[in-house]
């Protein structure tokens, strides 16, 4: 079970098992090798007549899951279009796996941009699994479609966290914490 809670204007705290943290590692890690692998396959070999200076695709690519992202982005699935869809979720999910704890379940998020980031990279890589899941066995095809609602709960938990108006503190709470502070102190 996962739970979001935000702190203050820009911290949010996300709280997961430890095997959901290993297992969202996993599926994150793979996810970017896919993305890894496509890039290989990217030339710097320029069309004659264009000079684009970043490394694209000559063709498009034929796995379903990198397909599905890209239909699910901007709509069509095309080589030219790949680079602005790819580079910046392989930066996302980089950015997730780097705020995934190494020990316990306690996801610190310090701001709106490593939200957004967890928000694509979850997205995506639900959209993928889901694209991968639809020619597989009926077992592995029931196992994804868990994960994936599984997934779409915590990125809309977090969005919904995330997205909300930070509450003021009641003054006559304050001001008994302060009372307190100096009786204390």
């Amino acid at each position: 079970m996962i739970c979001w809670d935000r702190v203050g204007d820009h911290l949010v705290l996300g709280l997961f098992d430890q095997l959901e943290i290993d297992r969202l590692r996993g599926y994150l890690v793979g996810l970017r090798e896919v993305l890894d692998a496509r890039f290989a396959e990217y030339t710097h070999d320029c069309p004659p007549g264009k000079q684009l200076g970043v490394p694209y695709p000559l063709v498009e690519s034929g796995d379903k899951r990198l397909r599905a992202i890209m239909r699910r982005r901007v709509g069509e699935v095309g080589p030219w279009r790949e680079p602005e869809v790819f580079r910046p979720l392989h930066k996302a999910i980089t950015r997730v796996l780097a705020s995934l704890p190494d020990k316990g379940g306690l996801v610190q998020l310090h701001s709106t941009d490593c939200a957004a980031a967890w928000s694509r990279s979850l997205t995506d890589l639900r959209v993928a699994m889901s694209a991968a899941a639809r020619d597989a066995d009926p077992v592995l095809s029931s196992r994804t479609r868990f994960t994936t609602r599984w997934l779409k709960s915590v990125v809309r938990s977090l969005d919904t966290t995330a997205n909300k108006a930070v509450e003021p503190v009641p003054q006559d709470l304050v001001d008994s914490i302060n009372q307190v502070r100096t009786y204390w102190i």
